[in-house]
């Protein structure tokens, strides 16, 4: 799985209503453009849904299908056991000293990015 698809199934993850696709552009910090690509094939799946939006019918919600929820689910598990073994090599300190600059790091691009 690639990350930009694993980076949109963990948002829709949290989003049981679903998120417009506007606001997973926003959240994942690409175009709307790579939001639709990415969505059409997830739907091609049968892992992502499209529906219009009760609250904006002018806007589309996406949503995680059932096969969606147990795809996602065994990549988190993957990608968590991964991520773990990346950080081995490092003390709890170094841990938190990268927790924190890489959240400066996101603040600094979310700043250039609104600007």
């Amino acid at each position: 799985m690639t990350l930009p698809r694993f980076d949109l199934m963990s948002h829709l993850s949290r989003q049981p209503k679903g998120m417009r696709m506007v606001e997973l552009s926003r959240r994942l910090m690409v175009t709307n453009g790579n939001i639709t690509g990415i969505t059409d094939r997830l739907e091609e799946e049968g892992i992502v849904l499209r529906s219009v939006d009760p609250q904006n019918r002018s806007a589309i919600l996406i949503t995680l299908t059932a096969k969606g929820k147990k795809t996602f689910s065994s990549a988190a598990k993957v990608h968590e056991k991964l991520v773990s073994e990346m950080f081995n090599g490092l003390t709890e300190k170094e841990k938190i000293l990268l927790l924190d600059l890489l959240s400066k790091q996101r603040t600094s691009l979310k700043s250039l990015r609104a600007g």
